[in-house]
C-alpha cells in the first residue's frame, strides 16, 4: 500500500469487485465512477476524529447499501489514529474538572494519560525493519506495549466511570477488600468488563484481549509460547482502535 495512502476498502457487488483507496487529503479515489462520487459526497458528513472511524462509518453505509465491504488501513494511519486519539483523550480529561464528577475528574488528573500518548508513538518503533536475532524479542515487546495500551484505555474508561465502579468494585483477599482503578492488573479488567460493562454484542473483545493477554505473557519468558508474527501485530494494532472507537463511544462527553 501507497504511503499516500490511508486505507482501501474492497468493494463487492453483483459478482464485481472494486477496490478504493482513501489518500492523506481524505479524498476517495476509484475506477468506478459511481462509487467515487458517492464515497466524496458522504466523506464531507463523516469527517471523523480519526481516520479508522471514518472508513468504518463509510464501510456500514456501503453495506446498508448491499455492498459487501472489506476495510484495510495502513499500518502507519492506524499508528497515527491511535497517537492522536489518545493525545485528545489525555489532553480533554487530564482536565476535567467544573463538568465531571470530582471523584473522576480528581482520578483523572493524576492518571498518566500522557503515558498513553507516550507509549502510542512507540508503536512507530516497531515499524523498523528487525534483525534476525532480535525478532522475536522485538515482538514479544511490542505485545507488551500494546497491552499497556489496552490496560490504559480500559483503566481510563473506568476512571469516568469512578462512581459506578465504586458501586461493585474488584474485590481481592479473604477480606474481599475493594481495589482502587489504579492497581488493577489486565486478567482483573478483562474479567470486570465481561461481568460489568459488556454487552452481549460486545463480549466479542474478551477472546480478544485474551490472546493478545497470552502473547504479551511470553515476556515471562523460559516457557514456549505463541507469539505470532509481527502481521499479526500490525493487524491487532488496528483493532485496538477499533477498541478505543468502542470504549470512547461510551464515554459522556459535555
Amino acid at each position: 500500500m501507497s504511503r499516500k495512502v490511508n486505507g482501501k476498502l474492497i468493494v463487492s457487488h453483483n459478482n464485481k469487485t472494486y477496490i478504493v483507496s482513501l489518500d492523506q487529503n481524505l479524498k476517495w479515489h476509484s475506477r468506478n465512477k459511481y462509487l467515487r462520487q458517492y464515497l466524496n459526497q458522504i466523506s464531507l458528513i463523516y469527517r471523523c476524529s480519526s481516520i479508522r472511524e471514518t472508513m468504518k462509518y463509510v464501510k456500514r453505509d456501503l453495506e446498508h447499501g448491499g455492498y459487501s465491504v472489506e476495510l484495510n488501513q495502513a499500518t502507519n494511519s492506524a499508528i497515527s489514529d491511535i497517537i492522536s486519539t489518545n493525545e485528545r483523550i489525555r489532553d480533554f480529561w487530564s482536565n476535567a474538572h467544573g463538568w465531571a464528577p470530582k471523584d473522576a475528574a480528581d482520578l483523572l488528573a493524576k492518571s498518566r494519560l500522557d503515558w498513553q500518548v507516550s507509549l502510542s508513538y512507540c508503536l512507530r518503533i516497531w515499524l523498523e525493519p528487525s534483525k534476525k536475532e532480535d525478532t522475536e524479542g522485538r515482538l514479544i515487546i511490542a505485545w507488551t506495549n500494546i497491552v499497556s495500551l489496552i490496560e490504559g484505555t480500559m483503566k481510563f474508561f473506568l476512571s469516568v466511570h469512578q462512581s459506578d465502579y465504586s458501586q461493585t468494585p474488584v474485590t481481592r483477599g479473604k477480606k474481599q477488600k475493594s481495589c482502587d482503578i489504579e492497581v488493577l492488573g489486565f486478567e482483573e479488567l478483562k474479567q470486570f468488563f465481561m461481568k460489568n460493562i459488556w454487552t452481549d454484542s460486545q463480549k466479542k473483545w474478551d477472546s480478544w484481549l485474551t490472546k493478545i493477554q497470552q502473547r504479551r505473557n511470553a515476556i515471562h519468558a523460559y516457557k514456549n509460547r505463541d507469539i505470532g508474527t509481527f502481521d499479526d501485530f500490525f493487524e491487532d494494532l488496528k483493532i485496538y482502535m477499533d477498541f478505543i472507537i468502542e470504549i470512547e463511544g461510551q464515554v459522556p462527553y459535555p
